[in-house]
């Protein structure tokens, strides 16, 4: 029961940021951002060709954080099309590259859990290393914030 009740609260936290997404498409509230913003509601419709596509093209157009956020959505979409090989290589890109801190972080997490799965210990390492030292850097979050 419980269980079927968070299944529910998730489903229309789900519904409501999408339609919010939607309406910002549609009323033009997303400037220049509003591809970054289709890829999102995309992918939350489960068209994972069609976030690709729109996030492949945000990356190379738009600045940071979103360029570097388009290309976190396209990693994900190429994990989920099962294309590993062509994730890491996204996520790699990201995590040694000029994106915020945040960002790196997060593509350094992928690079570790992808490197699990392949059973590359070497890859892995780098990985810990690497969100050992971003971990140094980053402001710690408020607690009651996450």
């Amino acid at each position: 029961m419980a269980e079927a009740l968070k299944e529910d609260a998730h489903a229309r936290s789900t519904r409501v940021y999408l339609e919010l997404i939607e309406r910002g498409i549609a009323e033009g509230e997303c400037g220049d951002r509003s591809e970054f913003f289709e890829a999102i509601a995309a992918l939350m419709h489960g068209d994972v060709d069609l976030a690709a596509e729109r996030f492949r093209h945000a990356q190379r157009h738009l600045p940071p954080p979103f360029g570097p956020m388009a290309s976190y959505g396209l990693g994900r979409c190429e994990v989920k099309r099962g294309r590993s090989g062509v994730a890491m290589r996204v996520f790699k890109t990201i995590a040694s590259g000029e994106a915020p801190a945040e960002i790196r972080r997060l593509a350094w997490l992928e690079v570790e859990a992808l490197a699990i799965t392949r059973d590359d210990r070497l890859t892995c390492r780098k990985a810990r290393e690497a969100l050992a030292q971003l971990d140094g850097e980053l402001e710690p979050v408020p607690s009651g914030t996450t």
